[in-house]
């Protein structure tokens, strides 16, 4: 295997660690003594802190350059694993867990300036080398919350936090000894405080819809992860099959990452424009349905969508940045995407509370209400404006 390629490793590592806790933060939480609202503060801190940090690291990213990125993201990562572990109050590991979200706001982004450096600002390469770290990704949702769900009732809740905290060191040792800058910079780094790229950004079409679209992604994705647990246990199922729905979903966006190569016909754009009508039309049929085997059909649908979705817009991304300003780039995109993660679950809740719609359809809106708003950025993209 190619030292690149460990890139991918990482890419894995990095969801791995979150989605594993993910089954756990809420039942530690309350094991430690949290009540209903500081549980939910302490579910949402990661992606508070990763939204904001995922700004900040941008500049650092680009000046200090990719791989001293990842490993400091690791790092500290995995300190706030390993504090989680050490918790002996919800204050605690509340602090824990914003630690952990600024590592993760690190790495991330970091993780995937290099494969945007490695692939290049191409079409197909930056789509591919995305299609990959999809591949990675839904590889850790598989595993996750299941190895972590085992871990835990074998060996209690610290188990999974130490086992995680050490998996992010190792990685990050590996990637110290093995893993190659992408190359020399063409110009000089920015400083610091430069964060005036990100007006620059926004004002290019193709980058503003990569965002917009993330952003109306994970607004459905934090959507689908509170609601559907609920809508299976009112139908009568229990977790496992819930989690099987879940897995199913993952499993189809990995074919679709793993035939990237097959879509290369098939453009960025309408690959993004599909992805979001999919999924909305998915989370829209979510909500009216009741066999469990109709269930799994939309979520393997929708699985597709998202496999079509994600790796296109971060080849979007790639494709209008350099090596330059790539870091700020995706550090703002990872910052929609956790904006997203939150918005979903909140936006829906109260919605439901004040008119009674369903939160599936309040994320089916969303994403459908994407598509006519990307498409219009992307045709002033084509007509020359902006």
């Amino acid at each position: 295997m190619a030292r690149s390629a460990l890139v991918f490793i990482v890419i894995g590592v990095s969801f791995f660690d979150t989605l594993a806790q993910l089954p756990i933060v809420a039942p530690y939480a309350r094991h430690l003594g949290a009540g209903t609202t500081l549980v939910g503060l302490t579910v949402a801190a990661y992606s508070l802190a990763n939204m904001v940090g995922n700004i900040l690291a941008g500049p650092v990213i680009d000046r200090r350059g990719r791989k001293a990125s990842m490993v400091t993201g690791m790092l500290i990562a995995a300190a706030g694993v390993l504090l989680a572990a050490a918790a002996s109050a919800p204050g605690h590991f509340l602090g824990a867990r914003i630690v952990h979200g600024l590592g993760g706001a690190i790495l991330v982004p970091a993780a995937f300036a290099y494969v945007g450096d490695r692939t290049g600002a191409s079409r197909t390469g930056g789509a591919v080398g995305m299609a990959k770290s999809g591949v990675a990704i839904g590889v850790a949702a598989l595993l996750g919350p299941p190895l972590a769900g085992v871990l835990k009732d074998r060996a209690g809740y610290d188990a999974v936090f130490v086992f995680v905290g050490l998996l992010l060191v190792v990685t990050a040792l590996v990637v110290q000894v093995l893993l190659e800058e992408p190359g020399p910079r063409a110009r000089p780094a920015p400083s610091l405080g430069d964060f005036a790229a990100y007006r620059r950004f926004l004002g290019r079409p193709v980058y503003a819809g990569a965002v917009s679209a993330v952003f109306c992604l994970t607004f459905g994705k934090g959507i689908l992860a509170f609601a559907l647990p609920l809508r299976g246990a009112a139908l009568g199922y229990g977790a496992a099959p819930v989690g099987m729905l879940m897995s199913g979903f993952a499993f189809s966006a990995i074919l679709v990452f793993a035939l990237a190569r097959c879509l290369g016909g098939v453009s960025l754009e309408t690959r993004v424009l599909g992805g979001l009508g999919v999924m909305g039309l998915s989370l829209g049929l979510l909500d009216g349905l009741t066999s469990y085997w109709g269930l799994m059909s939309v979520m393997l649908a929708y699985g597709v969508g998202f496999g079509l979705l994600f790796p296109a817009a971060a080849a979007q991304v790639v494709s209008v940045t350099s090596e330059e300003d790539r870091g700020r780039a995706f550090g703002l995109y990872y910052a929609a995407f956790s904006l997203g993660i939150v918005a979903g679950p909140v936006v829906s809740s109260l919605l439901h509370v004040w008119t009674g719609l369903s939160p599936f359809l309040c994320g089916a809106a969303a994403l459908l209400a994407g598509v006519p708003l990307v498409a219009s950025g992307y045709a002033r993209h084509r007509s020359g404006f902006l």
